[in-house]
């Protein structure tokens, strides 16, 4: 099936990012929130220091802005939104930096480096989260018809407050069996 070693290790990869990202999705979105800052920040730096393409540096940093929007959304990206349609962008940022480094002397190290971290590094990681958002569950929120807003309830609490047979909107912090604090325990 795999034509080698390297590409069954980089699906076995993959799916383990995929997988830390669903068990660890506030963990997960804090690092892309952190990873979206150094790349635009790199591209700052290259800008000023190494005299990169003032268009090109833009258009990236624009990409990243856009790319960057469906943190408004995550855990739960959807494929058919526009904010991740208008991520294709990045397919254009990577034709603009191809032609730019075509032009211009640079060691096969130093633009595959560029690529993974500048171009595809924040949009790969929006791409190993898409599956994060399938663990999360709507729940019914009381707040709502008093105009008060939450937060979605993930499917590991909902199951805990379904089997305790309270709301799911809230956990009393006392009451569980085996003296077991929820707050405190989990």
């Amino acid at each position: 099936m795999y034509a080698n070693n390297r590409q069954l290790h980089a699906a076995c990869g993959l799916y383990y990012l995929s997988e830390a990202v669903e068990e660890h999705t506030v963990v997960a979105g804090r690092v892309i929130r952190l990873l979206s800052w150094m790349v635009a920040i790199l591209h700052i730096l290259l800008l000023v220091f190494d005299g990169f393409p003032l268009l090109r540096t833009l258009y990236s940093l624009a990409t990243l802005g856009v790319v960057s929007t469906n943190m408004f959304q995550f855990p739960n990206i959807l494929l058919s939104s526009p904010n991740f349609l208008l991520g294709s962008m990045t397919i254009g940022n990577h034709f603009a930096w191809f032609s730019y480094f075509g032009t211009h002397p640079a060691t096969m190290l130093q633009v595959a480096t560029f690529f993974s971290i500048c171009v595809w590094l924040v949009p790969f990681a929006y791409f190993t989260s898409l599956s994060a958002g399938d663990n999360t569950l709507p729940t019914f929120d009381a707040d709502a018809q008093t105009g008060q807003t939450r937060g979605r309830v993930g499917l590991f609490k909902s199951l805990f407050n379904a089997m305790a047979g309270r709301s799911a909107t809230s956990v009393p912090a006392s009451g569980l069996p085996n003296g077991l604090n929820f707050r405190k325990d989990f």
